[in-house]
């Protein structure tokens, strides 16, 4: 029995990775065209940031959210 060639180009483009590609550059242009300062409030901490910092946190927070999303999900799935 032979196992697959995963080096093809089919098994590297997905339409999961393309989505993820084009969210990821629709989320850089965004941030790169929000460059004006601004005062940002959460609770009772209020800071001025660049708009392209304070978004640029957002964004690699919602990556982070999203990874540790899926790893509960495919551990899960594994498990049962």
């Amino acid at each position: 029995m032979t196992t697959p060639d995963r080096s093809t180009p089919s098994s590297i483009v997905t339409p999961k990775r393309v989505a993820a590609v084009v969210l990821i550059a629709l989320a850089v242009a965004f941030i790169a065209q929000n460059t004006a300062r601004s005062t940002i409030t959460l609770l009772w901490l209020q800071v001025e940031w660049p708009m392209w910092l304070a978004l640029a946190i957002i964004f690699v927070l919602g990556l982070a959210s999203g990874f540790l999303v899926g790893r509960s999900r495919t551990k899960r799935k594994y498990t049962r």
